[in-house]
């Protein structure tokens, strides 16, 4: 009885190794990514909390921006600048951030695009060429 025990024990803590480190890996483990700002800033809205309740003073600007990877793999993420006065980003500027497959853990900050990796860059001006038609 007791081996079946410790068995088990030892399952559970390595399944739940398993979990935790996939939760790690998918949240704050990232990749430089690159994405060009849309050329429309968005509305100017009041900031909410966790419980979508409006926060005095607080406004914020909510974009969808479509980040390209090192390896010309893209994926659209969410980001929202929050301040008493939210200043936008520079339309059509690019940016370069931190990604992980869930959030954004390093802020967007407005590169020159010769920083852009090759493979990057193409995709990005593949995928403007291709909504632009």
């Amino acid at each position: 009885m007791k081996k079946i025990g410790a068995i088990l024990l030892i399952g559970v803590l390595i399944v739940g190794g398993y979990i935790s480190y996939r939760f790690y890996a998918d949240t704050y483990k990232g990749e430089k990514a690159y994405a060009q700002v849309p050329l429309e800033i968005p509305e100017r809205k009041q900031a909410l909390n966790n419980q979508k309740q409006p926060v005095s003073g607080l406004y914020s600007l909510k974009y969808a921006l479509t980040f390209v990877k090192s390896n010309g793999k893209t994926q659209v993420m969410d980001y929202e600048r929050t301040d008493k006065n939210p200043q936008p980003l520079e339309p059509n500027a690019y940016i370069e951030a931190t990604i992980s497959k869930k959030r954004i853990i390093q802020s967007p900050v407005k590169i020159d695009k010769k920083e852009i990796p090759e493979k990057a860059f193409a995709q990005l001006n593949n995928r403007k060429t291709t909504s632009d038609n």
